[in-house]
């Protein structure tokens, strides 16, 4: 139920949040086909990304969604101040996002960085489909990742991921590695 008198920001708002909502179904209903296909290796880092993505989606459904409900959203008369209690237990649930954010990098440095390295050069190609500009943009997110990653590993090869003083300052590098997921399923 919408508070009275709602104008056409709310509907911008509501909009916001549905198109939020469906990017994390769609992660979530794509990692279930991955875990259904017997040819699925182990599913560690998509399982990551996709809790990661999923509870940071709910925190950003929230936070379009507050302003809808103004001051009154802050009290139980809406089940939108509930639900803000709860999000704070879905990001504790099965691992902080920190520890998620540790566990992707971890895989990003040892696992998935020596396998873009024997990849580079090789790029999605779209030519000819609607698809083609969000292809574009997702082989230009990877390479950006690959970049980044390499000069990671040379520099500081597995420190990045087992020193704890410097793991907040490449979790940015977790973050991107989530970016092509939320800007793929945006699109």
């Amino acid at each position: 139920m919408l508070p009275r008198g709602s104008k056409g920001w709310v509907r911008y708002r509501l909009g916001q949040a549905m198109e939020e909502m469906f990017a994390c179904e769609s992660v979530a209903y794509n990692l279930i086909g991955l875990y259904d296909d017997a040819t699925s290796d182990a599913l560690r880092v998509e399982s990551t990304v996709a809790k990661y993505f999923g509870t940071e989606g709910l925190h950003r459904n929230l936070h379009y969604l507050e302003p809808v409900y103004g001051i009154e959203g802050q009290t139980q008369r809406y089940r939108i101040e509930k639900d803000r209690r709860d999000m704070r237990v879905m990001t504790i649930y099965e691992g902080t996002n920190e520890i998620q954010q540790f566990l992707l990098l971890k895989d990003l440095t040892d696992m998935i960085g020596p396998k873009l390295d024997k990849l580079e050069g090789v790029e999605a190609k779209a030519d000819g489909s609607p698809y083609a500009e969000q292809v574009r943009c997702l082989n230009e997110m990877l390479t950006g990742l690959h970049e980044r990653l390499q000069l990671t590993r040379k520099t500081y090869k597995s420190a990045a991921w087992r020193r704890a003083l410097v793991q907040p300052i490449f979790f940015r590098l977790s973050r991107m590695a989530v970016l092509p997921v939320q800007d793929a399923e945006r699109k």
